[in-house]
């Protein structure tokens, strides 16, 4: 329970409530899921679409064993498109604006979780890290 309750903690102030926390966490999983529909293909999917987009120097410092370098909620939204961050700020509650401050916070520390040992794990590793993440979601 230690690494996702402690990144919750850390955004539970900005995010308005413990509530909308989970649930932002519970969205950005899906967004991880190779197997979901509002999947973008899995971890490697997601951070190759942040690549596409001219952020790989942080996407390979989330990933890496160095200090995560920052996104902001522009560059969220630019990545997985105002209809996306729409859906997702429905489902918590908030403003687009918001909701992509939000995962802009969560997801450099998600992925810096999920990737330990400094690289991206394959298969059955990714799921583990997947299913612990839900599993620390309750």
């Amino acid at each position: 329970m230690g690494v996702l309750k402690e990144i919750l903690g850390q955004l539970g102030g900005e995010a308005g409530g413990d509530a909308q926390t989970k649930v932002l966490a519970a969205i950005a999983k899906k967004l991880l899921s190779s197997e979901s529909g509002e999947g973008v293909g899995g971890l490697g999917g997601l951070l190759k679409l942040f690549e596409s987009k001219g952020l790989g120097e942080q996407v390979a410092s989330w990933v890496g064993l160095n200090e995560n370098k920052p996104l902001s909620g522009g560059q969220v939204a630019e990545v997985l498109g105002s209809g996306k961050v729409g859906e997702i700020a429905k489902q918590v509650g908030v403003d687009p604006e918001q909701a992509s401050k939000l995962l802009a916070q969560l997801l450099p520390k998600m992925i810096d979780k999920l990737t330990p040992e400094g690289k991206i794990p394959e298969g059955d590793s990714l799921q583990q890290g997947l299913a612990a993440l839900q599993k620390m979601l309750g």
